[in-house]
């Protein structure tokens, strides 16, 4: 059965649905496998070139997902992602995509990994970077089928255990 969905990037505007889907999956019994955003954190996710993309069913937002563009508060990526500093400025980070319970299962990640990488490409950066919870399977399988790399296993800066993969976007 095919489904329309339509997809486009948030404004800000937007943010009270997805802080309304960050309520609705704070529920949820994987919950702690995922980090959660306040309106602040949402609202930093759309200036200069960072995006927050968001997919709808029937006018009603079942997804969203943000890629952010290295910048001089993000310098940590430098020793996370064991990024050389002459490429720093080339390189985006896909930040955690919220789905609806309902539509798990669906490849919603997949769809926006690809988009977000097609964005990246088109503003001219080289390298994609994506952290998961270790126990976070079906993300797992969705980052690695879509061809990045483990890095390492360590803590992030908010002390949470991830896995960090990295991508190059020739």
């Amino acid at each position: 059965m095919k489904v329309k969905l339509k997809d486009k990037v948030a404004k800000k505007e937007d943010i009270n649905r997805c802080l309304y889907l960050e309520k609705i999956i704070a529920n949820e019994s994987d919950s702690n496998l995922h980090l959660s955003y306040n309106k602040k954190d949402l609202i930093h996710k759309l200036v200069n070139k960072n995006k927050i993309l968001l997919l709808f069913y029937k006018n009603r937002l079942i997804a969203y997902s943000n890629v952010e563009l290295s910048n001089k508060d993000r310098l940590n990526w430098i020793d996370e992602f064991d990024i050389k500093k002459k490429f720093f400025c080339f390189v985006g980070y896909l930040g955690g995509t919220r789905v609806s319970s309902n539509f798990r299962g669906y490849s919603i990640q997949r769809f926006f990994i690809r988009k977000r990488e097609e964005y990246l490409k088109k503003i001219g950066c080289k390298l994609s970077l994506i952290t998961v919870h270790p126990k976070n399977k079906y993300s797992l399988n969705n980052i690695v089928s879509s061809n990045y790399i483990l890095i390492k296993k360590n803590k992030n800066i908010f002390g949470k255990i991830r896995l960090f993969y990295k991508k190059s976007l020739n």
